[in-house]
């Protein structure tokens, strides 16, 4: 399934990561989703600032350190450590095939 940007944000990102987090100019963590050209312009290419990664890399889920946090295994990526995401509010199995779909479709 391919996933493009706005079908991940509209679908997932504007209804879990939460206003007091990433959306509204919020940038919990320095990480801004207020939309979906924001959302791929800061995480695709970006390294992550805790794992020694890139936040997303196309096409490549297991070099993908949202893919980590997402699925609560940040701890098993290279330096990984902290908390899942998004706190408070799992994903549905649904959701997080969203997200890994989009990085397998090139993150676009």
């Amino acid at each position: 399934m391919v996933v493009d940007a706005p079908t991940l944000w509209n679908s997932v990102v504007s209804a879990k990561c939460g206003v007091n987090c990433h959306l509204n100019n919020a940038a919990q963590g320095g990480l801004n989703l207020k939309d979906a050209a924001t959302m791929k312009a800061n995480l695709v290419g970006k390294p992550s600032t805790q794992a020694m990664m890139n936040l997303v890399t196309p096409d490549v889920v297991a070099q993908s350190y949202l893919i980590y946090k997402l699925t609560d295994q940040q701890a098993l990526a290279p330096g990984g450590g902290g908390a899942g995401m998004p706190i408070g509010m799992p994903l549905t199995t649904a959701q997080k095939c969203l997200f890994v779909n989009w990085v397998k479709s090139g993150a676009k």
